[in-house]
């Protein structure tokens, strides 16, 4: 009798998925998935130690961030990338900042710093300028950077703003012999590479 049953039941199930020989797959759909909206930064800029106060990065190809050594001696570059927010899609889900590094040194095993950060600025004021007015830091990610696309979900941090920037820094180390250079150089936004390595916001 319980052999029967057994029978009865499997007879059923295959009943549900074959109907007149035809076979039935179910079908997942993934409801309120919006197709993703992208946004190039609107400004971008970085900063060195051995800037004047005068200078301005704004329209550079490259955005340098850590301890990098130069000609003028070793110093630290922080890069700033800024997005607009008031741009958003009526339906979203998530939201994420995107850089391409194309070209990384790390002569020490450290941590490199992306800071999110609200405050109001524009690539032709100095970079120094930039600089000096950014606020506390609102969120701090840790990376060790290689060559290759990073996203950053910025999700939570955006509260009300009308903008929102990235920030990329690190120190490097020290020896008796003496610093460490350790940077990463990002596309900017006038860089001329496919527009998927350009900074941007991404509405999901």
């Amino acid at each position: 009798m319980l052999k029967k049953n057994k029978l009865f039941l499997i007879g059923i199930v295959i009943g549900f998925i074959i109907i007149g020989g035809i076979v039935i797959y179910p079908i997942i759909i993934e409801l309120n998935k919006p197709e993703p909206i992208y946004y190039i930064a609107t400004d971008d800029t970085y900063y060195s130690g051995h800037d004047n106060q005068e200078i301005s990065h704004g329209n550079n190809t490259s955005l340098i961030a850590g301890r990098y050594e130069t000609n003028t001696g070793s110093s630290i570059y922080y890069t700033f990338i800024k997005f607009d927010l008031t741009n958003k899609p009526k339906v979203w889900n998530t939201l994420e900042v995107s850089f391409y590094v194309y070209e990384y040194l790390r002569e020490q095993d450290v941590f490199m710093n992306v800071m999110v950060l609200s405050f109001d600025w524009n690539e032709i004021m100095s970079s120094w300028d930039v600089y000096r007015n950014k606020p506390y830091i609102t969120a701090d990610f840790k990376f060790k950077f290689i060559i290759g696309l990073y996203k950053i979900n910025i999700t939570e941090y955006i509260e009300d703003n009308e903008n929102i920037t990235v920030g990329i820094f690190g120190y490097g180390g020290y020896s008796s012999s003496g610093y460490f250079d350790n940077h990463i150089k990002i596309y900017s936004k006038e860089a001329n590479t496919t527009i998927d390595k350009l900074p941007q916001l991404i509405w999901s």
